[in-house]
């Protein structure tokens, strides 16, 4: 099983300091973020003069985004670690042409991928498990033997993944958060947001522990001064849930909630 703590997102960060890094991107406010036309050829349309919660949606959705879409749901572990990974640094890094994977395409593959039955896949063989632990004792083991240790297994490969998408729903909802303030002027409340429903029910209600906790990890991400009264009650209550790394990441984010 793979603990929260000890996965890496994008090879050099752990799921905690994912959380801080997506939390510091998404807080800086990217002036030129909206700046589109109303011609027949945009891409984006909202209505000015009649401020209303909506999602940003393409009238045609991009062949990118599309075929981002598809590879989300069929295609192999690497490819959707590759695209989630790819749709991140895209948001975080210019939030104006990462309005093309706020489509619902893309949020309701990301759905698929957290849905997924991964219970029939291959585990960690009880050999791997035993020089990992070894690893965790100081054991010295050979090259061939670390290799072979640190490989992940495919059901590890699946897990994280899932942590994954968490995190790439949360940095696409904050980047619709901060689209619909700026054109309409309205802040959308906790609750408007499918994406966040969604993730407090896998909070709630996920049998696997690492889910539970990915999504509380990912819920703190979407938080913001008019959202901390709703989150602290959800944080409060995983601290009762039967699993440590659940109750970890519940303590984590209410210490760190401002």
């Amino acid at each position: 099983m793979i603990f929260t703590q000890d996965i890496q997102i994008n090879l050099e960060h752990t799921a905690a300091e994912t959380i801080e890094i997506n939390r510091i991107a998404n807080s800086e406010e990217d002036s030129a973020l909206i700046q589109y036309n109303d011609t027949p050829s945009a891409i984006y349309k909202h209505e000015v003069k009649k401020p209303k919660i909506v999602k940003p949606q393409t009238t045609e959705i991009s062949p990118v985004a599309k075929m981002y879409s598809e590879r989300l749901k069929e295609g192999t572990a690497d490819e959707r670690k590759y695209i989630m990974e790819n749709i991140n640094f895209t948001i975080n890094n210019s939030p104006k042409s990462g309005l093309i994977y706020t489509d619902k395409n893309i949020t309701d593959s990301l759905f698929a991928i957290i849905d997924q039955d991964i219970s029939k896949l291959k585990k960690p063989s009880k050999r791997k498990l035993k020089l990992r632990e070894e690893i965790k004792n100081n054991k010295k083991l050979s090259e061939r033997q670390m290799q072979y240790a640190l490989s992940l297994s495919e059901k590890e490969i699946a897990e994280q993944n899932k942590i994954l998408a968490f995190y790439t729903l949360a940095t696409i909802e904050n980047l619709s958060y901060k689209y619909i303030t700026k054109t309409t002027g309205v802040q959308p409340k906790f609750h408007d947001s499918a994406i966040v429903e969604k993730i407090i029910d896998e909070a709630k209600t996920n049998k696997d522990e690492q889910v539970r906790a990915a999504a509380l990890g990912s819920l703190y991400i979407t938080a913001k001064p008019e959202y901390n009264d709703e989150l602290k009650i959800i944080f409060q209550n995983a601290l009762s849930d039967s699993s440590k790394v659940v109750k970890n990441m519940a303590e984590e984010a209410l210490e760190n909630l401002k």
